[in-house]
């Protein structure tokens, strides 16, 4: 085995990999103990959303202490916060209306009072934010409808390129310079109702198309992926892609996206390397945020959701959060990018390669894309790599699990081209030994094993 070494300087977070920091609006939870935590992850950018209702409880007067507080924080944490600009005020909800007093489910598009009281709101919060804030998003899911109550005789279409027509307007209005998200899609996207968006003037409103896309098993994304990507691309070829949510529970909570998986913090984990990765090894994805930074409350109040990779109660660091954060170091600190020219043969049916390039070298990641609630059983396949139409030869070949962050030697074929290694349901990496540093001490400690998971490399 390797010894891992983290070393004592810092890397700051690259434009790829973000975190979610959600549900502030509507005090599920707090921040505040959790900003070292934001801090040591050192991701680029964090989710918010701007909360009308909690902003404004008076007609026209405006209370941003709170969200003042929170900007403030995630910033001096090193992270760039985005705004979800969600979601309804029950101030301007329809006569006869019962409306939540959160704004879940209240479209400003319900009363001519509401509409010109949200084209003044988001106004005055860009203007107030626009040197901390450059990304706004436009609502939150709003093919759902308990987060966006449609006009009659409309559909969810319709309306909310209505409301991006609207709200895209103002927020140029108040900062030339912002970039505006929309979209915030729940599925994966791909169906008819999301391609119309892009062929009924999205590109026109928008910089950035935002889904979400909760897969149990991450690598059956890229069954719909290709198709996507060439409506958007057809359509507006200039927009960028995010994926602006998804992640797994540790916990059941019997709610919620993939509440219908098995799960536990192992689980969690290998369903996190193997979803972050993936996102990361496709070039049409520009950035990708996890959900979320902590287990928090659910909106009714009635049970928590474990997205979290950090505990509910005690904000203590589950092996998500170091996952998170080995994920950063090796696949987002600025040394690795995709590389489509390397490709990975074995004789194994199924099984997933994503091709990278670290520190000049091939950095391979693999995995058997079984579900990721199973218990992994690890075998041995023979690989080689290909770099262009000739073998990639290798000179101190390694493989680390990417979920506990052990690394491997591994011997080469005679030839120098091909080598067995371990592979199971967690992903792994083959690479050099190089490729690792700075993070892996390949010295005289090489073979000495380690002792725990988790939070062993990191502290």
């Amino acid at each position: 085995m390797i010894s891992i070494l983290l070393l004592a300087a810092s890397v700051s977070g690259s434009a790829r990999l973000g975190i979610g920091l959600e549900c502030l609006d509507r005090d599920l939870w707090d921040i505040k103990p959790a900003l070292g935590a934001l801090k040591e992850l050192g991701v680029a950018r964090g989710r918010l959303q701007s909360g009308w209702a909690k902003t404004e409880k008076e007609k026209g007067v405006y209370d941003f202490a709170w969200l003042d507080e929170v900007v403030d924080g995630v910033c001096a944490a090193g992270v760039e916060p985005w705004i979800s600009l969600s979601y309804g005020n029950p101030l301007y909800a329809p006569a006869g209306t019962k409306a939540r007093a959160d704004g879940i489910g209240l479209s400003p598009l319900l009363t001519d009072e509401g509409t010109a009281a949200w084209r003044r709101y988001v106004r005055a919060t860009v203007s107030r934010f626009k040197d901390r804030v450059k990304v706004w998003e436009v609502w939150n899911e709003p093919e759902c409808g308990i987060f966006f109550k449609v006009r009659p005789g409309s559909t969810w279409c319709a309306d909310y390129l209505e409301l991006l027509r609207i709200t895209a307007g103002e927020i140029r209005a108040a900062d030339p310079a912002a970039r505006v998200a929309a979209g915030a899609t729940a599925g994966t996207p791909g169906d008819d109702q999301i391609a119309g968006m892009f062929e009924r003037g999205f590109a026109q409103m928008a910089d950035i198309y935002t889904f979400h896309g909760y897969s149990a098993v991450p690598e059956r994304f890229g069954r719909t992926a290709a198709a996507t990507y060439a409506m958007i691309r057809r359509n507006a070829p200039k927009v960028e892609i995010w994926r602006g949510e998804a992640g797994l529970p540790s916990a059941p909570s019997g709610h919620g996206a993939l509440s219908n998986v098995k799960t536990s913090e192992a689980v969690q984990c290998r369903w996190m390397a193997r979803h972050l990765v993936r996102d990361l090894a496709d070039p049409s994805i520009a950035f990708t945020s996890y959900f979320h930074l902590f287990d928090f409350l659910h909106f009714s109040h009635k049970y928590t959701y474990h997205y979290g990779v950090l505990r509910d109660g005690d904000y203590s660091k589950k092996p998500s959060f170091w996952l998170l954060k080995r994920i950063r170091q090796y696949f987002d600190d600025g040394a690795c990018a995709p590389d489509g020219s390397l490709a990975m043969s074995s004789p194994v049916d199924g099984m997933v390669f994503h091709a990278f390039r670290r520190n000049g070298s091939a950095f391979i990641a693999y995995v058997q894309p079984l579900p990721p609630s199973e218990d992994p059983v690890v075998s041995e396949v023979d690989v080689s790599v290909f770099f262009g139409n000739s073998w990639e030869r290798w000179k101190d070949p390694v493989v680390m699990n990417v979920v506990d962050g052990s690394v491997v030697r591994v011997k080469l074929d005679r030839w120098g081209f091909g080598a067995r290694v371990p592979c199971s349901s967690e992903l792994r990496v083959f690479t050099e030994a190089a490729a690792l540093m700075p993070y892996v001490d390949m010295g005289a400690t090489a073979e000495k094993t380690l002792e725990t998971r988790g939070q062993r490399d990191h502290e």
